[in-house]
């Protein structure tokens, strides 16, 4: 998780890292970026395109050794 810090004045750099000139307004925790919904989708849609066609062809193979027995 990635912490993000609002400023309601500058940010500074100094020898410790970066200061805010003014007072610190809130704290907030965030998800990685590069899990955005946009890719969460994706990847859903991507493991049905996969799992769905070979989950059909399994469920096919089965019915045909059903028909040979």
């Amino acid at each position: 998780m990635s912490k993000v810090i609002l400023c309601d004045g500058d940010w500074t750099v100094t020898a410790s890292g970066w200061d805010c000139t003014g007072a610190i307004t809130q704290v907030v925790y965030t998800v990685p970026v590069e899990y955005t919904a946009a890719m969460i989708t994706e990847a859903i849609f991507h493991g049905f395109t996969v799992a769905l066609p070979l989950m059909a062809v399994a469920w096919g193979g089965r019915q045909i050794l059903k028909m040979l027995r």
